[in-house]
């Protein structure tokens, strides 16, 4: 993917209402936040596990020499996975164990989707926070979220890759409640499926100086036997950075097959 530095891309600062006597203080999520040389504590099931024998992998070794990339592979075993979701990675592990290429959403400059978007695979971000919503920026992409503060779900909303983000404060933590999320998505890097019932809440809070800890955790009861998360990162708030600009389109080179993606082109207007 092609980057190119952009100086000053988004403000970060923070607007605040005026609070009363009766509201908590509420704590500045602004900035640019990276996950760097951080390593959170983990909670809870974790997720899909992975094949035990064929554990992910990039394409250099520890003495940087170039070796043969595993892309990530499920482990169908796992008691997480409903019969149909076990049924549809089958396909997807077997495809990928034979050696085919399946590229994941980023690969193909589609949205990676809720809760791929949390990992911190998916690099730098940006929060902008202000009294009635916060607009979460990931650098790849790029991708953008939006959160409506103390406003209930949508009666009727038509489902897309992020879905709908109601979010609020509970004391020092911002607790965010996501539905509506596109059975397009997939819920990981192993291209797991989900159903229309997928429900993510998320808490974010700081727990230092400028370190940030991120908590979600997933129910989808017609995809997964069991809810599950727990601390999937903590990022470091960096004011001396900026986010750079990623043009997924450009040169989207595949790192499996050694081939330029081709580029994606619209066939009809969206509006």
């Amino acid at each position: 993917m092609k980057k190119t530095f952009v100086a000053g891309m988004i403000s970060t600062a923070l607007i605040f209402g005026t609070p009363t006597l009766a509201q908590d203080i509420v704590p500045d999520f602004s900035g640019i936040w990276d996950a760097g040389d951080l390593d959170p504590p983990r909670r809870g099931r974790p997720g899909v596990a992975e094949h035990p024998d064929y554990p992910q992998r990039g394409t250099r070794d520890q003495d940087r020499s170039r070796q043969q990339p595993i892309p990530p592979v499920a482990d169908l075993t796992d008691p997480l996975l409903q019969p149909w979701v076990r049924e549809e990675l089958r396909d997807i592990v077997e495809r990928r164990i034979a050696g085919e290429i399946i590229p994941e959403a980023r690969s193909q400059c589609i949205p990676m989707g809720l809760p791929v978007l949390l990992s911190d695979e998916a690099g730098p971000r940006i929060i902008v926070q202000t009294p009635d919503k916060i607009v979460i920026i990931n650098e790849e992409l790029p991708e953008v979220r939006h959160i409506y503060l103390n406003v209930p779900h949508s009666e009727n909303f038509e489902p897309d890759h992020y879905g709908e983000s109601v979010g609020h404060y509970e004391g020092d933590t911002l607790v965010i409640d996501t539905i509506g999320i596109s059975t397009e998505t997939w819920v990981d890097d192993f291209l797991t499926p989900h159903s229309e019932k997928l429900h993510i809440t998320e808490r974010y809070r700081l727990v230092g100086d400028d370190v940030l800890e991120i908590e979600y955790f997933i129910e989808d009861p017609d995809a997964f036997t069991e809810p599950w998360g727990g601390i999937v990162l903590a990022e470091r708030r960096r004011p001396d950075e900026d986010l750079m600009e990623v043009r997924c389109s450009e040169n989207n080179f595949d790192v499996f097959s050694g081939e330029t993606l081709p580029m994606p082109i619209a066939t009809q207007v969206d509006f």
